[in-house]
């Protein structure tokens, strides 16, 4: 049962807001900007076959399920054990039990990113923690998926992943665990057509380094989109105002330290 074969997975959607409180404390306006950036509803790829070749494509994909389906519940049960524990693990250690469970055939990842994407859909408390271990786990599995241009859809979906979960920790306002996530999984999904398809996922990792404290960082990044989006654009203008404002917050910083060294020495 190694391997990606299954189903193709629901759509996720995203929902259309930000949480009011960005890692920035910024004012309002900065909020509703990124709902609007980083809030896009994901239209579902289609692809379009001509009818000769589709019809073959079915007849072989139905031959397929009936083959696979007397695993599917056993896998279903397996993958369910795994979300179960997740209550109560790491993330590394969901990861590990995933690796685990593939390497005795009794699931595939194709099965377990459905169902990541499926607690994401339904906003389950463990969404983010199981979304993370899958992509760890693509990243441990990494030689055994497919890896040619013929699979780039296959690899979307993995970096949607990755942005889905990222954006939903976003939203329950956990940065630190966003940053894990916005990244996540191998690096193979990370490729300018990727970028390009999904813009919203490049500002979101842009942010993300602001986050981290290098608005600088996230600027130069997005300022290598040539020609500039307008979505990029007003994403720069706001990661200035970031930069401004964690610069103003490090000069305090050292102004207040600069008078506690200053009342230390005094008092000795």
């Amino acid at each position: 049962m190694h391997g990606i074969g299954g189903p193709a997975s629901k759509p996720i959607v995203t929902t259309d807001r930000f949480p009011p409180n960005t890692p920035f404390s910024m004012e309002p306006p900065i909020s509703d900007f990124l709902a609007r950036i980083l809030g896009l509803r994901r239209r579902p790829i289609t692809v379009t076959m001509p009818r000769n070749t589709a019809t073959v494509w079915a007849l072989s994909l139905i031959a397929s399920f009936v083959l696979a389906s007397l695993g599917c519940e056993g896998e279903r049960a397996h993958l369910d054990a795994v979300v179960i524990a997740a209550q109560n693990s790491t993330r590394p250690q969901v990861a590990q039990r995933l690796v685990s469970e593939f390497d005795q055939g009794n699931i595939t990842f194709e099965a377990s990113l459905i169902r990541a994407e499926e607690l994401l859909e339904a906003d389950d408390s463990n969404a983010t923690l199981f979304a993370g271990a899958v992509l760890d786990f693509a990243k441990a599995i990494e030689s055994d998926l497919p890896a040619g241009g013929e699979y780039e859809f296959f690899w979307r979906r993995i970096g949607r992943l990755a942005y889905n979960a990222s954006h939903n920790a976003f939203e329950r306002q956990d940065y630190a665990e966003a940053d894990t996530l916005v990244l996540a999984g191998p690096k193979r999904w990370q490729r300018d057509s990727y970028w390009i398809a999904y813009p919203n996922h490049e500002i979101l990792v842009a942010y993300s380094l602001a986050h981290q404290g290098d608005a600088k960082a996230g600027i130069r990044l997005l300022q290598r989109r040539t020609p500039t989006p307008d979505s990029y654009a007003e994403a720069i203008d706001t990661l200035v105002e970031i930069d401004r404002k964690l610069l103003r917050q490090r000069l305090r910083q050292g102004i207040e330290a600069e008078q506690d060294a200053g009342e230390v020495n005094q008092g000795g």
